[in-house]
């Protein structure tokens, strides 16, 4: 609460860091907390509405690949598995074709839960 009141604070502003508080920041802002509060397609909804400008935000390839991690997780949870499955593949595609356990773990959810019609959201 306290980051998605400063960030909304911060994009009061004119200068440049506060049109990013206001686009992306608070977009992803509110879509962590949601993703805090197990409300999880309020959380993919404003994640993926700022992941376009993930990387106007700064920081390490690293620390933006924790914002996908999120925004995947929220559509698995949220049960938009294909929307999930489609940020999986981009992120792949962003890696070079390298897969990684997280993105084989979750592909490995999809299937399942297609397979068994299961809801992510359940889990």
């Amino acid at each position: 609460a306290r980051l998605t009141a400063r960030v909304a604070r911060d994009a009061r502003g004119t200068e440049e860091n506060a049109k990013i508080m206001l686009d992306p920041g608070r977009a992803a802002a509110e879509g962590l907390a949601a993703f805090g509060e197990a409300q999880y397609d309020t959380a993919y909804r404003n994640l993926a509405a700022a992941r376009p400008q993930f990387q106007i935000m700064g920081g390490s390839h690293a620390q933006r690949d924790v914002f996908e991690r999120v925004t995947i997780e929220a559509a698995l949870r949220a049960g938009h598995l294909k929307d999930a499955e489609t940020l999986i593949s981009e992120r792949v595609a962003l890696r070079n074709g390298a897969a990684d356990s997280f993105g084989e773990a979750r592909m490995q959810m999809i299937i399942d839960a297609r397979a068994h019609g299961a809801n992510m959201a359940a889990q």
